[in-house]
């Protein structure tokens, strides 16, 4: 049990640390004459995952994070197979 409370205070604070870094960059955005960039991929899970992506901001700097984004989606991909197929395996001994 130890590992799960430290894997939910895990994923809190990275939901808290996401927080920040979007109010700061709003905050930033605000200021007269700033520029901002960034870049998001979300996947649609049903459909053996179908990414939809955007990202704004100078060219390079959107092409970057768009690309960052899309290494981040495989690694999950891969990773909720792995943990999926790790679960299986246990299961079905389990049942023998």
């Amino acid at each position: 049990m130890e590992g799960g409370y430290k894997l939910i205070l895990a994923g809190f604070a990275l939901i808290v640390a996401g927080f920040l870094v979007l109010t700061l960059g709003a905050l930033l955005a605000a200021v007269p004459g700033a520029k901002s960039s960034g870049g998001i991929i979300v996947v649609i899970w049903p459909f053996w995952p179908l990414p939809t992506g955007l990202a704004w901001g100078e060219p390079a700097v959107a092409w970057l994070l768009g690309l960052i984004a899309f290494i981040i989606m495989i690694f999950m991909v891969v990773f909720t197979y792995l943990v999926a197929r790790s679960f299986r395996g246990e299961a079905s001994a389990a049942l023998e």
